[in-house]
């Protein structure tokens, strides 16, 4: 229903557009020119026989046999058909808007050339889905060069790709028979999220083909580590994922969390390509490499300033990195042409409803009154290590499958009342959530405490409280708190690194340090000027309290 709302909301406004064309005088701008020219030229019959003439032509070449299928197209290729074409003229209609009203003939006929691309890579992506593969079980195809470049050349992106021998190496790399099943899995897991990752890239303004990166970076896996300790769909290091404030609690690790990770990334990449002039293959193997240690190699280099031209200085697994990308992207779009069919995935897990959560909420009795299972809400809520929602500073969207949400409109009072009014524990203390009747009395009653330690504990000034608020209880007698209601406890205020201390851990460069007998964090943060002891925490990822051991190695922060 959705889609169909979009598309329906996306025609209305392309007839809106098309009216406004038409009223203006001949003498337009010429990119106004183009972008008439790519909306009135989605459907142009005279551009669709020039692309189905081409095609026949190049058919008749092709070694590998291909039958021409004549029958009516299923209403999912169909529908694919409209969603592409959707999506290259909104890229197009986001790219006009970044050009200048005095744009001059030089960037005009540029932009020309580039919009009328877009226009036929429509054409080429919808009329692709027309051609049947014969292939044999386990077949393994392979192409010329000719033909991979003309296809990647044909592909609706806005990040310059170019074919080479790199590119080549990739692609026969994860079509090979060994990677083929991993393939067919992505495929499959695209069908989840991609959906959520494209409409986060569209409300960021960045490229829809880097919802393709997390493939690169963890197979489509929200729970994948890496040796280093990266996590996620985007691989975010513990001190990456603190700079772009993702959490991670006993309840929540917001790197693996789909939605929190992705708008995290969105921002690291927008940094990236500020920072790299709008180069997005040098803004791609920053966020592999680091931008400090890429910016280091782009001044070592003699041979130019683009990653082509720094590859060899760059380390293996960032080499690779960009032409895995491109490769990739190629594969998503051409799967059919190397034999790669997607898993099936549950349609459960496919079919999804979203719960938007400003409250706790125990998970245990969402599975007893909706029938959902632990192994589809574990599946599609990646982010939490518990079977509940904590209370987040931001509305907690919370999937369910499909076949749960008709229960859980029923049972939600049953569902949320069941939560509140209960407790949880986190270290020494109880945190009980707050239901509807309840006040500071009778909590305060509950756990046999005073009212004023309950509001000290708490910092409330006033008596007022409101269901879904979580209140800290204290039950341990040694624990000292005053009865006196002007008392207020002292709150440290949270350390905020600074912009060089973000950027030192975000390169992930540093240098080792022997911790001396009876040395501590702060004696040697002193030792190091420019850096701090949150930022040092940060990089070995160690706890608030800690004994140093004398011998052991610290890591220690620097610009690189």
């Amino acid at each position: 229903m959705g889609i169909i709302l979009r598309n329906i909301l996306f025609l209305l406004s392309m007839l809106c557009i098309q009216l406004s064309l038409n009223a203006q005088s001949e003498d337009m701008p010429a990119y106004k020119k183009v972008f008439y020219k790519v909306t009135q030229g989605v459907i142009d019959k005279e551009a669709t026989k020039e692309t189905s003439d081409k095609k026949k032509k190049s058919a008749k070449k092709k070694k590998r046999s291909k039958v021409k299928n004549d029958q009516p197209e299923p209403t999912v290729q169909i529908r694919d058909s409209v969603v592409i074409v959707r999506k290259v003229v909104y890229d197009t209609l986001l790219w006009i808007n970044k050009i200048p009203p005095s744009i001059d003939n030089r960037y005009s006929d540029r932009y020309l050339s580039e919009f009328q691309a877009f226009q036929k890579q429509a054409y080429n992506l919808g009329n692709r889905n027309k051609t049947v593969y014969n292939f044999s079980e386990g077949e393994i195809p392979s192409y010329s060069d000719d033909e991979y470049r003309e296809r990647i050349n044909s592909l609706p992106v806005i990040i310059p790709f170019e074919f080479n021998e790199h590119v080549k190496k990739q692609i026969e790399f994860y079509t090979s028979e060994v990677n083929k099943e991993w393939m067919q899995d992505v495929l499959a897991y695209g069908e989840i999220y991609f959906p959520v990752i494209e409409s986060i890239l569209e409300k960021n303004g960045l490229p829809l083909e880097l919802k393709y990166l997390p493939i690169v970076e963890s197979g489509l896996l929200p729970e994948a580590t890496s040796h280093a300790g990266a996590k996620g769909l985007w691989q975010f290091m513990p001190g990456t994922a603190y700079v772009y404030k993702l959490k991670n609690n006993s309840y929540i690790d917001e790197s693996r969390d789909v939605i929190r990770s992705t708008e995290a990334a969105c921002e690291f990449l927008t940094f990236l390509n500020e920072r790299y002039e709008g180069d997005w293959l040098l803004s791609l193997a920053a966020y592999n490499y680091g931008p400090g240690n890429v910016s280091s190699k782009l001044r070592q280099s003699t041979a130019g300033s683009t990653f082509w031209d720094i590859r060899k200085k760059l380390p293996r697994e960032t080499r690779d990195y960009v032409p895995k990308f491109i490769a990739i992207t190629y594969l998503m779009n051409y799967y059919e042409a190397h034999n790669l069919v997607p898993f099936t995935i549950d349609p459960e897990l496919v079919n999804a409803d979203t719960i938007h959560l400003n409250q706790p909420l125990d998970l245990n009795k969402v599975i007893k009154y909706t029938g959902a299972s632990k192994e589809h809400l574990s599946f599609l809520n990646p982010g939490l290590k518990r079977l509940y929602v904590p209370k987040t500073d931001y509305t907690y969207i919370l999937k369910i499958p499909q076949y749960a949400s008709m229960n859980f409109e029923m049972y939600k009072d049953a569902i949320f009342n069941s939560s509140a009014g209960k407790a949880y524990k986190i270290g020494d203390a109880l945190v009980h959530i707050v239901k509807t009747g309840e006040s500071l009395g009778s909590i305060a009653n509950k756990y046999s405490i005073k009212v004023e330690e309950l509001k000290s504990w708490n910092t409330i000034k006033s008596n007022i409280i409101h269901p879904g608020d979580e209140l800290t209880v204290y039950t341990n007698n040694d624990i000292k708190v005053t009865s006196n209601p002007s008392y207020e406890p002292i709150t440290k205020t949270k350390y905020e690194l600074s912009d060089v201390e973000k950027e030192m851990i975000i390169n992930g460069s540093y240098f080792y340090h022997e911790i001396q007998q009876g040395e501590t964090l702060k004696e040697i943060t002193e030792k190091y000027p420019g850096t701090s002891e949150e930022a040092i925490r940060i990089m070995n990822e160690l706890p608030k309290y800690i004994y140093l051991k004398p011998g052991e190695m610290l890591k220690i922060p620097t610009k690189g």
